[in-house]
């Protein structure tokens, strides 16, 4: 976004473009890592309670496929429908 406004000659527009950026990177990855932290400790937790729970699943049943992916080989891209 900020090299397409800087070809306009919008060097304002992409200043602040960087700018939102660096700033949703500097507050929003320690957020992400304590959330990744905690949902860890959560899964561990509940691991050491019961790990039957998790070791009598099979990776099918851990992600169902509802809707396989096809993929048209013509143009690469799945359907709409």
């Amino acid at each position: 976004m900020a090299s397409a406004a800087a070809e306009k000659g919008l060097a304002t527009a992409a200043a602040l473009c960087a700018v939102i950026y660096s700033v949703q990177k500097f507050v929003g990855a320690p957020i992400a890592s304590a959330m990744g932290i905690r949902y860890g400790k959560k899964l561990l937790k509940a691991y050491r309670e019961n790990p039957a729970q998790f070791k009598s699943r099979r990776p099918e049943t851990v992600l169902p496929q509802k809707f396989p992916l096809q993929i048209n080989t013509k143009n690469g891209i799945p359907p709409t429908s």
